[in-house]
């Protein structure tokens, strides 16, 4: 198992080349860096929260971690915000067949109809 850290930011020059000295690529510009916990030297965190950045934390399983594992879940994340960004979900019904759907895992759902959307994003 791995422990990782993922770094948001909208890097600037002087950020991408004092990152650059710590062994740490990216590219100017809004992006995001993974990097395993362990690495993450002190003086890095450090100036990851002086730039007030963003910082997500996660595991990593290797495959035969995962079929050596006495339990394992797989949970399917579900999007967020399209087709219909009402936050209710009231899409489903009007674009699946909801009859064998579980709620749990988000399967099951066998598309009847087009997609509906609100409003087209502004990128």
């Amino acid at each position: 198992m791995k422990k990782i850290i993922q770094i948001f930011g909208n890097w600037s020059a002087n950020q991408v080349e004092i990152l650059r000295q710590y062994g740490i690529v990216t590219e100017e510009g809004c992006n995001s860096i993974f990097i395993e916990e362990e690495k993450l030297s002190e003086n890095v965190y450090s100036l990851l929260k002086e730039w007030r950045v963003m910082l997500a934390k996660g595991v990593e399983f290797s495959k035969k971690e995962i079929l050596q594992s006495e339990y394992c879940i797989i949970d399917s994340c579900n999007s967020f915000g399209y087709p219909k960004p009402d936050g209710d979900f009231g899409y489903r019904e009007l674009t699946y067949l909801m009859t064998n759907y579980c709620e749990t895992c988000g399967i099951s759902k066998i598309q009847k109809d087009a997609f509906r959307i609100s409003k087209i994003s502004k990128a």
